[in-house]
């Protein structure tokens, strides 16, 4: 089940009730909503973290014990949350909280703006440093899938093929099912050395500052483990390929590793992120996601032929 939140107010006096050393100062504005989590900020500048699902809370504290562990790596900042709240009746995913961060969010007009070679150079950057953190900085916390395997991909299939089944014209459905099993399940997309991701480089959870902009910060860490790098890659495609493209230059220019089966595993994964939206769709019984989420699987040419 989704939980929502509207009365930002009524939020602030119900987090102060159940944490009484978290004083909110006034006004309250939510600055977004996502899958997993609304947020709020207060006129002081922290951030509030409301989980929108049961099981957000877990990834807020991993968050909270990754973090610590990473950020001396990296060459923009982090957040330095705190759990607010387990899980409770008003706020059952939890609430994290953390001192917000230079910047906003990024938008995809930022990409047509003078200068954007700095911005893709920064998020290059920042994906090598990343990328090189060895394993076993985080070895003492919970040991995650890398959600890539060929055991995940079942699973994921399992989990999504029969609400497509339902909602897909046949020939639509037949040619997903030729591109599953004929591109996405064939040999090369388990043949990655494991690295530290983000698992959600999404546009609006990197901040930018500045003119020119820059990277100036990144946010919502809960999904971060050691998987595939192409993984924090294939979000930047929404930024349009060619921004993307310059992204990889400075990634490999700072270090990355880039061959012909990472470019293969990129262009594969771009389609499977499609199957997480849907996948969340199904389980949280979410209509308008699951409609939009099956909109961004055509876009992607496996259903038309085009992929």
């Amino acid at each position: 089940m989704i939980f929502q939140f509207s009365d930002i107010e009524a939020l602030a006096d119900d987090i102060e009730g159940i944490a009484p050393c978290e004083r909110l100062s006034r006004p309250v504005v939510q600055m977004g909503s996502g899958f997993r989590s609304i947020v709020i900020r207060d006129a002081g500048g922290t951030v509030y973290r409301l989980g929108r699902t049961r099981s957000v809370a877990k990834g807020y504290r991993f968050e909270v014990a990754l973090l610590p562990l990473l950020r001396n790596f990296l060459p923009n900042s982090v957040p330095n949350p705190h759990m607010v709240s387990e899980p409770t009746k008003r706020f059952p995913g939890g609430i994290l909280a953390y001192s917000g961060l230079n910047g906003r969010p990024m938008r995809q007009s930022d990409v047509d703006t003078d200068g954007r070679e700095h911005l893709a150079g920064d998020l290059g950057r920042f994906l090598a440093a990343l990328h090189r953190i060895p394993g076993k900085v985080i070895a003492g916390l919970e040991a995650r899938p890398s959600l890539t395997s060929r055991s995940d991909l079942i699973s994921m299939w399992a989990d999504t093929s029969r609400t497509l089944r339902d909602c897909l014209e046949p020939e639509e459905m037949s040619r997903l099912e030729d591109w599953w099993n004929v591109r996405l399940m064939a040999s090369g997309m388990e043949d990655f050395s494991a690295v530290m991701t983000h698992h959600d480089f999404w546009h609006e959870n990197l901040l930018v500052d500045g003119n020119p902009l820059r990277l100036s910060g990144v946010l919502d860490w809960e999904h971060a483990r050691l998987s595939d790098p192409v993984v924090d890659m294939v979000p930047l495609g929404y930024l349009g390929l060619g921004f993307a493209a310059e992204v990889m230059v400075a990634y490999e220019s700072h270090g990355g590793k880039i061959d012909d089966n990472f470019k293969s595993r990129l262009a594969r994964h771009r389609v499977l992120r499609e199957f997480g939206g849907i996948r969340y769709a199904i389980r949280h019984n979410d209509e308008a996601e699951l409609i939009a989420s099956i909109d961004k699987l055509r876009q992607t040419g496996v259903t038309d032929g085009r992929n």
